[in-house]
């Protein structure tokens, strides 16, 4: 298996999928969904995207779109939970909770 996210453990949930498509699971699979702007450091990876990117928080597990060079076509990758990085993204404005109205400070 390739190492996309450094040398952590990973399950690659789709593949060959556009950013559309990735951000749309997880916005319908994600108990929490935060936005974050292009560049967003998440396990030591810079996120790749020109608008905000949904990353996701479900069960245990954090979901996230990442996409490879040439940057058209990419994973959605479910990684497991690390409570750092679950802490940095509840800083930001949640964007949608499944038992709360949607709440945004980014324009998806």
């Amino acid at each position: 298996m390739v190492r996309l996210i450094d040398d952590r453990d990973y399950e690659i949930l789709l593949h060959d999928i556009s950013f559309t498509e990735g951000a749309k699971y997880i916005v319908e699979n994600a108990e929490e969904v935060y936005y974050v702007e292009p560049g967003y450091k998440i396990f030591g990876k810079r996120l790749v995207g020109t608008t905000a990117i949904p990353v996701g928080i479900a069960r245990d597990r954090i979901l996230l779109v990442y996409i490879t060079p040439p940057y058209y076509r990419g994973y959605l990758l479910a990684l497991p939970w690390d409570e750092e990085e679950v802490i940095k993204l509840r800083q930001l404005k949640r964007i949608k909770r499944r038992d709360s109205p949607q709440e945004s400070t980014l324009t998806p």
